[in-house]
């Protein structure tokens, strides 16, 4: 029996969204991603659907409703504190991200560390670190699926790069101290989570890793090589997630590796130009961040982090020769019609 395709609807407007809605639309399973309200990215290559207020949760469960799609992902935290996940569930749409209560939990410090201490979790930054990596884990509450490791590089806090941890035996480890810990306290205190984990992590030694930060969602910024080195299908992994059935627990499979690097702007308004350059680069996506499609057809950038440029490599380097070569093909042109500073 054909398993119907699904119709996706990803909530948020940055690069992590582009790079979700990216992955899943080339998943079999998947007929359709629309992002709302997304960039001028999303609503060149993906679907789009008007949303000014991603913080209302009754609101978004009425636009999954009104689309008929068969899946929500909610990219932003600020929409999973307000309840948005548990409206779409009570909605009885099938929805990618904890409750507020889950979502509240590791967005408030002071909960987050009494929480930590009731549990035995290795928090707080070492006296030495040899590495900060961030770990994304895919849970239903019950099973969970550690994705590909991925570290932030440079000046730029925009740039990452990845996999940044591949010895099986530190994985265990993460595994035994910080990921099922925290899945069995998340269980003792009666909080249903059904979505992703992102632990900031320094690793001082092999078997001292520490948690140094902790989001309930996908990061703005390593996403993009996350979804790169998953070789799973994404789509397939989210609707577990959702339905409660992750019957797995472990690490996901990765591929090869990938760098993202940013492209910035000193001011807005101008025009974002030379994307089909970029993208004749082999394995290479242009995700955006900051930039609006215009009414002749432009994109028109603004001011501060406009996109990334994220590739695929069998080395670091090939994958930042790559992620280079396509960066140095975009440019800002000055739009002589804005009067922007």
């Amino acid at each position: 029996m054909t398993e119907t395709r699904l119709r996706v609807l990803v909530i948020g407007a940055g690069v992590r969204e582009h790079a979700l809605g990216t992955r899943l639309a080339a998943s079999e399973r998947v007929v359709e991603v629309i992002v709302a309200p997304g960039n001028g990215g999303t609503r060149r290559e993906l679907g789009w659907a008007p949303l000014e207020q991603t913080e209302d949760p009754e609101r978004l469960a009425q636009l999954a409703r009104e689309l008929e799609v068969d899946l929500v992902i909610v990219g932003p935290e600020t929409p999973l504190q307000a309840g948005a996940a548990d409206a779409l569930r009570g909605a009885g749409i099938l929805a990618f991200g904890p409750g507020a209560r889950g979502a509240g939990l590791l967005a408030s410090p002071a909960e987050w560390a009494a929480f930590a201490g009731r549990h035995g979790l290795p928090v707080g930054p070492p006296e030495t670190s040899e590495a900060k990596v961030s770990l994304h884990v895919l849970t239903d509450g019950r099973g969970y699926l550690m994705l590909p490791t991925v570290e932030r590089m440079g000046l730029a806090s925009e740039g990452a790069q990845g996999p940044a941890i591949v010895e099986e035996n530190l994985l265990e480890t993460i595994a035994e101290r910080v990921v099922e810990p925290t899945l069995l306290g998340l269980h003792q205190e009666h909080t249903e989570y059904r979505g992703v984990l992102c632990f900031e992590l320094h690793l001082a030694t092999p078997d001292d890793p520490r948690i140094v930060g902790v989001k309930a969602g996908f990061d703005e910024v390593t996403t993009a090589v996350l979804v790169a080195l998953l070789d799973e299908d994404l789509a397939a992994l989210m609707t577990d997630v959702a339905r409660g059935s992750l019957a797995r627990v472990g690490a996901a499979g990765m591929q090869g590796h990938a760098v993202s690097l940013p492209l910035h702007s000193d001011r807005s308004g101008g025009l974002l130009e030379g994307l089909d350059e970029a993208a004749e680069v082999e394995l290479t996506y242009v995700l955006h961040e900051g930039t609006r499609e215009q009414a002749g057809g432009g994109l028109e950038a603004k001011r501060g982090w406009v996109c990334s440029v994220t590739s695929q490599g069998d080395s670091p380097g090939e994958a930042r020769a790559r992620a280079e070569e396509a960066r140095g093909r975009l440019r800002i042109r000055e739009n002589q019609g804005h009067a922007g500073p």
